[in-house]
């Protein structure tokens, strides 16, 4: 075999190795793709600042959208596998990163962070949810909130009666401002309230919120010893079917 073909041949089997690593990536980047991982969107707020997300969206359901606001120190991965199990439902599902966390850290060219914010920044939250509907270009969304994003989801209600139903994970009665005492008792929309009995605060707060509200439609489930805002999803794994089927039954309101 002469010495021409010898380096030949080495060179085609080289070429041929680094196309499978080429088609190797590619198959990757269809999986990276995948449904289930959703897309990242972004949109602004009334105010000027770049809200950023993952939507998954189905183009085939009749129900409303849901919204997904994280708690404090979080951002919005912590519902990844519940936005991709109310996917599966049928949903078309927003989970976004609210107003200084996460992604969502700048307004116009100026960088901003929750650590600088006072309490009237936080309360714009309950807007960004708006935002977040107008965004979907829905006339109704559901919306599921943990924590400070629970406060907030209430307060949305107030904000848009027209909303569906309202799902609060862990909410206060006022934190950084946020209060949900008058939010209570003004707003109409159904809502459901899920707190765990070791979480004093939360647990407390719940029983308030219920108590003060007027509403037929409202339902409270005290857990046990099952953590903080989207921490009792992973704790529990039959919560997000609980969850789901609430949102179900108020997704044709």
């Amino acid at each position: 075999m002469s010495r021409p073909f010898i380096i030949f041949l080495v060179f085609a089997s080289l070429l041929f190795l680094f196309s499978g690593c080429i088609s190797s990536n590619a198959n990757s980047k269809i999986i990276e793709d995948d449904v289930m991982s959703g897309k990242i969107v972004s949109f602004q707020t009334e105010d000027g600042i770049t809200l950023v997300g993952t939507l998954w969206e189905t183009k085939t359901t009749q129900k409303p959208p849901l919204v997904l606001v994280h708690q404090f120190a979080r951002d919005r991965h912590t519902y990844d596998s519940f936005a991709q199990e109310a996917f599966k439902r049928g949903y078309t599902v927003l989970s976004f990163d609210v107003r200084g966390f996460g992604e969502s850290v700048v307004s116009g060219n100026t960088r901003i962070s929750f650590t600088n914010f006072s309490e009237s920044d936080f309360g714009k939250i309950a807007g960004d949810i708006l935002s977040a509907r107008q965004f979907l270009g829905a006339e109704t969304i559901l919306v599921v909130g943990a924590s400070i994003g629970a406060n907030a989801a209430l307060n949305y209600g107030v904000l848009d009666s027209s909303a569906s139903g309202l799902i609060l994970l862990s909410p206060g009665e006022n934190y950084k401002g946020i209060d949900t005492n008058s939010a209570s008792k003004k707003n109409t929309v159904p809502f459901f309230v899920i707190a765990s009995s070791e979480d004093q605060y939360s647990n407390e707060s719940s029983q308030r919120i219920f108590d003060s509200s007027k509403i037929k439609d409202k339902k409270l489930l005290i857990l046990q010893n099952a953590g903080h805002g989207t921490d009792m999803l992973a704790r529990n794994p039959s919560l997000s079917k609980t969850l789901l089927d609430w949102l179900d039954a108020h997704s044709s309101n």
